[in-house]
């Protein structure tokens, strides 16, 4: 018996870039800036480097900076902006936000896609993504969503229209899942089938005269 839609629900940020390297190239390094301190670097913060040590061991990349904008990029961008329309130069002021929304088929069922977006102004959106979404592909498919507002979190089938037999991997990012648990008596331990035979054996002995 084939079960109905179960599926799975992941989304992603994408960020556009200006196309400027004057402005990607310091938002890059304040991306890298922000990256979380590894283990290995904090524990090795106060070890003295073999290069300060020993200043002929340095080289091209001990002064490099990856970020550094240099002139050929700046007349590469300068060149291919000049080749562009107008319209074509306004895309990159404009206040958009990407999103990747990527779904699995867990199920087998194909179904229409319906998502709920909820925006950090409190607001909220519903789009209905029709069944041939799943055309290509009936295992995953995935769907890009511009929006004006920031997305705070989404939700697939929010008043439970389809099929979906499994809610819970339903919401991006994923629901922390309360459950309950009963606190009962240790119980006996699983008899087999031998020792039952034994048990219902003596039962039926003591209830002879």
């Amino acid at each position: 018996r084939k079960c109905l839609q179960n599926s799975r629900l992941s989304f992603s940020t994408v960020e556009d870039g200006s196309g400027n390297p004057g402005v990607d190239r310091e938002v890059d390094r304040a991306e890298e800036e922000d990256e979380p301190d590894e283990i290995t670097r904090l524990c090795n913060a106060d070890a003295e480097k073999r290069v300060e040590a020993h200043p002929e061991l340095a080289d091209f990349y001990d002064e490099f900076d990856e970020f550094e904008v240099f002139d050929d990029a700046r007349d590469d961008y300068h060149e291919m902006f000049e080749k562009l329309t107008g319209r074509e130069r306004d895309l990159p002021d404009l206040s958009r936000n990407f999103y990747i929304a990527e779904f699995e088929n867990l199920g087998g069922l194909v179904m229409p896609i319906i998502l709920k977006a909820n925006y950090t102004d409190g607001s909220a959106e519903t789009v209905h993504l029709p069944a041939k979404i799943w055309r290509y592909s009936n295992a995953a498919v995935s769907k890009m969503i511009i929006t004006e507002k920031e997305i705070e979190s989404n939700e697939v089938d929010p008043l439970r229209e389809t099929g979906d037999i499994n809610h819970e991997n339903n919401h991006s990012p994923r629901r922390i899942q309360e459950k309950r648990f009963d606190v009962k008596p240790k119980e006996d331990p699983e008899k087999n089938p031998m020792q039952e035979a034994i048990e219902r054996e003596k039962k039926t002995s003591v209830r002879k005269p």
